[in-house]
């Protein structure tokens, strides 16, 4: 499923690199640099922009609040098998 608006019935186990997200509806905006589920599946480890950790549960409801850009072929730059240009957004991200 893409996303093209904002997302307010969002799992945590939809996020992925550059998405930017709310944990509730006044809370602080994050940016997610990188993403990786636990091994038993309940938690995903979800690392900002800033370079902090966060440990979530998997299903926790959340808002994303601007997803983040795809390539060409539809995909999510970190999935993509066409060696399409990563955009400088999520390029600053890979040394965080």
């Amino acid at each position: 499923m893409m996303q093209h608006t904002t997302d307010y019935n969002a799992n945590v186990s939809q996020l992925g690199m550059g998405d930017r997200f709310q944990l509730n509806q006044h809370g602080p905006v994050t940016r997610v640099a990188w993403a990786d589920h636990s091994i038993d599946g309940s938690v995903m480890y979800v690392r900002d922009a800033d370079g902090d950790v966060i440990t979530l549960g998997l299903y926790a409801r959340i808002h994303i609040t601007a997803p983040a850009p795809r390539c060409g072929c539809g995909r999510r730059f970190e999935n993509c098998e066409q060696d399409c240009v990563w955009p400088d957004e999520l390029e600053e991200l890979l040394s965080v």
